[in-house]
């Protein structure tokens, strides 16, 4: 109890002070406790109204594929419901989500914190960095305030909010609290059937649910630093693990693009990659057939140090270097091979020339036809 009492004291310290009467201050630890509880509980009603419940509709055959990408056509499609979560962007009813939540679905719906729900549109979808934008017919709504992963650090607070298991569809989003654990985490392909690369996670002990993907972590100022995304059992006892994709140049830059209706485009070069051991750079593990890296000289085990001069801190910043380069640009990549330092220019092609997927679709049809 002294160690609760100590983390929460801790906690305070981190939180604004309420208002208290001149003169009077927490004396002992049940004052702090409470003054930290109420100054939560203050925080949360306020980023609350922020926060959105998603349910999305999504057709499967009886073999639980998706209609259109494997087709059984002699089976009937049924009808489930996708539960997830989101934030508002703007006052005029931008939302961001993970792409996910509302991948391949046939109508979304969005659940506000005063319970209306409205019908949302999809402005654009990224299925590699897993974020979406909808857009729905709303007015003067609170938004979220974007924060930096930059400022982001191990111990730090946090608050989970959204609709884990679809038990905020009135809009009434949960919260759960916890710690950043770590940044920079990387998970390997989930689905290979999607194009998507979760690296730069931020790791948080905030207990989050199936129906909180794409709702906001936030930092005790009220900022977002995260979207929630993952949550996985660890094989040692079923602790979870949460996941949030993070706030930063990067993603800001890919928001910017869906919410402007672009399709995002990723630089490629065709190299598979990994991290040494013990020291900075990315290690080229293997190099794709007919693909610009290996035309351009670039060998399997080659250590690639820089990228146009900036020093490569981890596999994941390579690939985000590399993906944010328009397709068609050139890069010199330094590499290390042997007692050699060489310097390689490589031209990017356009990601989607060399990695197809397919999307059903985020149109909408009439619900009633299928009930």
């Amino acid at each position: 109890m002294k160690y609760l009492f100590s983390v929460l004291t801790i906690l305070a310290w981190g939180l604004p002070s309420p208002p208290c009467a001149l003169g009077q201050q927490p004396t002992d630890s049940i004052q702090v406790l409470q003054a930290t509880e109420q100054t939560l509980v203050s925080l949360t009603e306020r980023l609350g109204a922020q926060v959105v419940a998603i349910s999305a509709w999504r057709e499967l055959n009886l073999s639980g594929e998706t209609p259109g990408s494997n087709r059984n056509e002699s089976s009937n499609p049924i009808l489930v419901v996708i539960r997830g979560s989101g934030c508002i962007l703007s006052s005029d009813g931008l939302i961001l989500t993970n792409e996910h939540v509302i991948r391949d679905t046939r109508l979304i719906q969005v659940m506000l914190r005063d319970g209306r729900e409205l019908e949302a549109k999809v402005v654009g979808a990224d299925s590699r960095n897993d974020l979406a934008v909808l857009k729905i017919d709303a007015k003067n709504l609170p938004k979220v305030e974007l924060g930096d992963l930059e400022t982001v650090r191990p111990g730090q607070f946090v608050i989970a909010m959204g609709n884990p298991l679809g038990l905020a569809a009135d809009g009434q989003a949960a919260v759960s609290v916890g710690i950043v654990s770590a940044v920079s985490r990387h998970i390997p392909d989930i689905d290979r059937n999607v194009d998507r690369y979760y690296g730069n996670l931020i790791l948080s002990t905030a207990p989050i649910s199936i129906g909180n993907s794409g709702g906001p972590l936030f930092n005790l100022k009220g900022e977002v630093i995260g979207i929630n995304t993952i949550v996985s059992a660890s094989n040692a006892g079923g602790a979870q693990l949460a996941f949030a994709i993070p706030i930063y140049e990067w993603t800001r830059n890919i928001i910017d693009q869906i919410r402007e209706g672009k399709k995002v485009q990723y630089g490629y070069v065709g190299i598979s990659l990994g991290n040494p051991a013990g020291k900075s750079g990315s290690v080229v593990v293997d190099i794709l057939k007919d693909t610009p890296a290996g035309k351009a000289g670039i060998r399997q085990n080659d250590l690639i140090l820089e990228c146009n001069g900036q020093k490569i801190k981890n596999s994941d910043h390579l690939i985000m270097l590399i993906g944010q380069t328009a397709p068609g640009k050139k890069i010199v990549l330094r590499v290390a091979r042997g007692e050699k330092l060489l310097d390689i220019t490589v031209t990017t092609a356009k990601r989607s020339d060399y990695i197809r997927e397919t999307v059903t679709g985020y149109g909408r049809f009439d619900i009633k036809k299928h009930e």
